[in-house]
């Protein structure tokens, strides 16, 4: 996994001048080149299957900064699939070579399917990443019930804002959280699509700088409720105890508060999300809530827990369930309670982080809103704000897990301070 890169604006993409590979940040692997006589083009460098390839994107500015990303975040989810994405693009190259050596015109090479027979087929294709069947079911249900009666016999190219509107708009201020999930799964669809090169352009159903400007934010829809929030002061308590018991989903509830992230994003976590080296968790983008990839600083404490934490054979999750499969959003509720967190929720861990910061550590705000992955709100905040403030965000996690782990017993064997300040690689 490549160092992280802050993620660089248009504005300061538009000066380099410099020739050479130049990281942009904003999608891991993406490049600006720019060549001896000035010309400058985008390019995805990939390492897959042991091999490194370079993948044109377009020229720059022809294709933008915020295309050149959605592009590359789309072909990093159908790696997550197992699609050797270069290979892909060779062969797709290689077929539209012989479709016009045998006078076909470029669109008649390949025929562009509907919404509904590419979505179908999309699902098939990931039901074996999807560790249980309720997943895929959500999938073809909502967008059996909502996307196809609008959209579903429209070709994939041909989908634009307009069409997603039609399925959204009727649904979006009654049932706000199934019409947002609608709205990402349709998004994946089309990146899907667009990495195929089925589809062109930006992707209609993104909501960042697009549909956000035409729905209303679910969160003003209808007031937030709040998880009932452990108070800070008793975590140091809390986790002493926690931090003594086995089992996976006592380990991947402490995880969660040592890193303040969604029970979702750990449910689902990968252990080749996970770079040692760099102490980095990469969030991918479909485990989020945002929709777009979070990277995670990872404390030394984080870091010799997940080392701590034995992998089952045949399961690629970090903290797998029964039979290597993934856990239940109950999971790490039933957790909680029985090491003594009745009363409290999953997800109010996050809320307790953020009191703890505003109380008791010397951070701005910007910084754990950044650390919760949190969207900064306001347009000229937002301008200032276009790194992830990362270092700063390493810092804060440290003080974090010194604060959570500051009364757990010494016969914790896992829990050992390093010599070098980090544990190595195992």
């Amino acid at each position: 996994m490549p160092k992280q890169v802050l993620a660089m604006s248009a504005v300061a993409v538009a000066r380099i001048k410099t020739p050479g590979m130049h990281a942009v940040g904003g999608a891991p692997g993406l490049y600006l080149l720019v060549t001896a006589n000035g010309g400058r083009r985008w390019v995805y460098r990939v390492m897959q299957n042991g091999k490194r390839s370079d993948m044109g994107l377009g020229p720059f500015p022809e294709v933008s900064l915020a295309d050149a990303r959605e592009q590359v975040m789309a072909m990093r989810i159908q790696q997550r699939a197992g699609v050797d994405v270069a290979q892909e693009r060779r062969e797709s190259k290689r077929r539209a070579r012989a479709a016009l050596a045998a006078g076909e015109l470029p669109g008649q090479a390949k025929r562009i399917p509907l919404f509904s027979e590419y979505a179908d087929a999309w699902i098939n294709l990931n039901k074996k990443r999807w560790k249980n069947d309720k997943h895929q079911q959500q999938w073809t249900n909502t967008l059996t019930t909502y996307a196809y009666p609008k959209i579903g016999k429209v070709p994939v190219d041909l989908i634009e804002t307009a069409h997603i509107l039609a399925v959204l708009e009727p649904i979006w201020l009654e049932i706000t959280e199934t019409a947002r999930r609608v709205m990402q799964r349709i998004k994946r669809i089309l990146d899907a699509a667009t990495v195929e090169r089925l589809r062109s352009g930006p992707n209609p159903a993104r909501w960042t700088d697009h549909l956000e400007n035409i729905l209303p934010a679910p969160t003003e829809i209808a007031p937030v409720e709040h998880h009932p929030s452990m108070p800070y002061q008793q975590l140091p308590d809390f986790v002493a105890g926690l931090a003594t018991r086995r089992g996976y989903s006592n380990q991947g509830l402490l995880y969660l508060i040592l890193t303040a992230a969604r029970t979702q994003e750990v449910l689902m976590m990968e252990r080749a999300e996970v770079d040692l080296s760099d102490a980095v968790w990469e969030v991918p983008a479909d485990s989020m809530k945002m929709g777009r990839v979070h990277y995670v600083p990872l404390v030394w404490q984080a870091i010799a827990l997940l080392q701590a934490v034995r992998p089952v054979a045949g399961s690629a999750l970090m903290f797998p369930g029964k039979r290597g499969a993934q856990m239940s959003n109950d999971t790490l509720m039933n957790a909680l309670k029985k090491a003594g967190g009745t009363g409290y929720t999953v997800h109010g861990m996050r809320a307790t982080f953020m009191t703890w910061a505003a109380s008791k550590s010397e951070h701005t705000m910007d910084v754990a809103d950044m650390a919760l992955s949190h969207k900064v709100k306001g347009k000229v905040r937002q301008a200032y704000m276009r790194g992830d403030l990362f270092e700063r965000r390493r810092v804060l996690m440290q003080e974090w897990a010194d604060y959570c782990l500051s009364r757990v017993p010494g016969h914790v064997e896992w829990l050992k301070p390093p010599e070098s300040g980090q544990p190595s690689s195992p």
